[in-house]
């Protein structure tokens, strides 16, 4: 499946893969005292095995797309990141925590225009610490206050690390999906490759904001995660699935939040969506592309499509959140 602007590496697992295949022939003739094997045939062996694994993870990853591209959703976060004209690698995850995540290789252009850089998730609800007040807190250890830095709204290349179960290669390799993935809410293998192309959408179009939460919405950390996670689960609402995440972890929304209407409504949980809604400013075109998809159950957004509801959103982020250090110190 090829999509401008995205490329799909898996070179990564060359090297991983050779070296598992002469480790074999080692076990073999060392352990179980097989016939030995030439080091020239372990060589050609080896480097084919490893050229076999990144055309596979290439196919895997395409079909995985897809199926992504074949949803009214992911084809609007797709086709938004293939306008932005800028340029995204995905390329195995190699960590053995069953995990895959999406970063941007300039922070400062993925961050909307004006915007404070966010860098940690250091706000608490009980202290109300905002982290672009503290020394220091810069990860390039300039030693600098993030309140000194804004996004320049330009968009960035993105990466995004992400290993699906490849077919051969069994669990020699690690992979973003864990044993329990089934189980779990967001955590099938095309639901995992949405959410990080989510992230990068936001990256791409300059769209970050990544404001730590509070209150009912801090179990989504920040804008960001709220965004993805919103979005996520209009897809797998889209694709019939009816497991949703009510958190950045494992939690499930509650029945009741699925109910149209009920996710930004007038509960103290619905209220406080609302504000962090609001502070994830979603660029207008793709909310109303978003808000439009009538073939998911569960699309919060569309029942905020009404213009005034939308304004109402915006002005509950004040309401909501008026009398917090937080408040206090962060200015749009």
């Amino acid at each position: 499946m090829a999509i401008p602007n995205i490329t799909i590496d898996g070179s990564d697992l060359i090297s991983m893969v050779a070296l598992q295949t002469k480790l074999r022939y080692w076990v073999l003739e060392k352990v179980m005292k097989e016939k030995k094997v030439s080091l020239t045939k372990q060589g050609k062996a080896a480097a084919k095995a490893g050229a076999d694994a990144a055309k596979a993870y290439v196919l895997e990853v395409s079909k995985i797309l897809g199926t992504i591209l074949g949803t009214e959703t992911g084809a609007i976060i797709l086709s938004a990141i293939s306008a932005s004209g800028k340029k995204l690698v995905i390329r195995p995850y190699l960590e053995l925590d069953a995990n895959a995540w999406a970063w941007a290789e300039d922070f400062e252009f993925a961050v909307q225009k004006g915007h404070p850089l966010f860098i940690r998730d250091d706000i608490k609800a009980t202290t109300f610490i905002d982290e672009r007040l503290i020394p220091g807190t810069l990860a390039d250890g300039w030693g600098a206050s993030l309140a000194d830095y804004v996004g320049t709204g330009e968009g960035s290349d993105s990466v995004l690390e992400f290993t699906p179960p490849i077919p051969g290669l069994g669990s020699s390799i690690p992979q973003s999906v864990s044993a329990k993935s089934s189980s779990l809410p967001g955590q099938m293998v095309d639901q995992i490759l949405f959410h990080e192309l989510t992230h990068v959408y936001r990256q791409t179009t300059g769209q970050q904001t990544r404001v730590p939460l509070v209150g009912y919405a801090q179990k989504y950390e920040n804008t960001e995660e709220f965004f993805s996670i919103l979005v996520s689960n209009i897809y797998i609402s889209e694709t019939g699935g009816t497991l949703l995440r009510a958190d950045h972890g494992t939690g499930v929304l509650r029945p009741e939040l699925t109910k149209p209407g009920a996710f930004f409504g007038d509960s103290p949980e619905g209220r406080s969506n609302r504000a962090a809604l609001a502070l994830t400013r979603i660029e207008p075109g793709i909310f109303r592309k978003l808000a439009r998809v009538r073939s998911a159950p569960f699309n919060p957004l569309r029942d905020l499509m009404i213009e005034s509801k939308i304004k109402d959103a915006m002005k509950t982020a004040k309401s909501f959140l008026v009398g917090s250090t937080y408040v206090r110190t962060y200015r749009p």
